[in-house]
């Protein structure tokens, strides 16, 4: 009887040590693939924010400029260039945008002249590099592709919105960001909410 439940125990010990391992194994696989499509899941939602959040961030610097390239002051210097009061005001706009926003590299106007060549009449700072000016023909507002800057030689994008008087386009604001300070700011004002969801960038 001994014997008999001693052989018994030989065999039905390795049999569970091996349904335990098998169990075991199966566990671990399905446990493993759960968390690998957890976190594929929460990579994809992040990376879908994160587009989002450019995306939002991104029109919204489209419609700065849009809004200064409506301004009457931008619109009177580019008509009279020549006006040294208002274009010394225009390039202290300019200068106190740029240090609020450290995001922009450098803001200019640029008009055309009447030999058909195109002129900065204010800009943010002293920059002797030249970037290059959206057409005049463009209609509405524009976004470069992503450039080197001249200046930084960092990658910038250029920005920029036709100014118009009296039907007549006369000009361009032409915003120069950096991608890595507007990158850096977002994450600097990120805020997550009461579920943990994070928010690099609200409206309003």
């Amino acid at each position: 009887m001994i014997i008999s439940a001693i052989r018994y125990l030989k065999w039905l010990i390795p049999s569970v040590l091996v349904l335990m391992i098998g169990w075991g194994s199966t566990v671990y696989i399905f446990e493993k693939g759960c968390i690998l499509r957890n976190n594929r899941r929460l990579a994809e939602s992040a990376l879908r924010h994160i587009a989002l959040s450019l995306k939002i961030r991104m029109e919204d610097q489209i419609s700065s400029a849009k809004r200064m390239s409506d301004d009457a002051m931008i619109a009177d210097a580019c008509a009279s260039p020549e006006n040294s009061d208002t274009i010394a005001i225009l390039k202290a706009y300019l200068k106190d945008i740029r240090n609020r926003h450290l995001f922009y590299e450098y803001i200019f106007i640029a008009i055309v002249q009447p030999d058909s060549k195109t002129r900065v009449i204010a800009e943010s700072s002293d920059i002797s590099q030249s970037y290059p000016i959206q057409r005049l023909s463009d209609p509405k507002e524009t976004v470069s592709n992503i450039l080197y800057s001249p200046y930084s030689k960092l990658p910038i994008i250029i920005i920029s919105s036709p100014i118009r008087k009296d039907s007549k386009t006369l000009g361009t604001v032409n915003l120069v960001i950096r991608l890595n300070e507007l990158s850096d700011e977002m994450i600097r004002n990120a805020e997550a909410d009461n579920i943990g969801k994070i928010f690099f960038c609200r409206r309003g």
